[in-house]
């Protein structure tokens, strides 16, 4: 990783990193010590629209925050056209399997739009969390408040379509 990176016209450098994720809902309420702790695993990546940045089944590498752009989440069913189940859009993130064990996608991310993401290494953020209790849970009770959301817009997603079917 180099210490800055030319994201439209402004460079953009870890700190910066650390400070647009301290805007993010998903960071309120973590103090400034532990969310410095998480500089040195952050990256900035630009992304062309229709980009698969993984696959259902793939070993799950990082975790996105989107800045700028939207990434559409899907599920592929052999034989069928992929059924995007939800996107991540700016402020958002998506790739929370490789904080999760098994660390093994459960969907296919594919961005819609241009994108701009900050990045934490996974891997490196689990070490993290290994040895921070406090980073641990701050992790755990945030990412069961993004599952559960998941979890709900699927199941909107699934009535969707069971409401197309014919009655019986």
């Amino acid at each position: 990783m180099t210490d800055r990176m030319d994201i439209g016209g402004s460079w953009v450098t870890p700190a910066r990193l650390v400070g647009y994720l301290s805007g993010l809902r998903f960071f309120e309420g973590i103090g400034p010590e532990e969310l410095s702790r998480l500089e040195p695993l952050l990256r900035a990546v630009c992304i062309p629209a229709g980009v698969t940045l993984f696959r259902e089944g793939d070993p799950a590498l990082d975790l996105y925050f989107v800045i700028e752009g939207r990434v559409a989440i899907a599920h592929v069913f052999p034989g069928r056209e992929p059924l995007r189940i939800g996107h991540a859009g700016k402020g958002e993130l998506f790739g929370w399997s490789a904080v999760v064990p098994p660390h093994e996608e459960t969907a296919t991310a594919e961005t819609v739009e241009p994108t701009i993401a900050v990045v934490l290494e996974g891997r490196a953020l689990r070490a993290l969390c290994d040895a921070d209790d406090k980073l641990a849970l701050f992790f755990a009770r945030r990412l069961n408040l993004v599952l559960a959301a998941r979890l709900h817009a699927v199941r909107a997603e699934v009535f969707g379509l069971m409401s197309r079917l014919p009655a019986r």
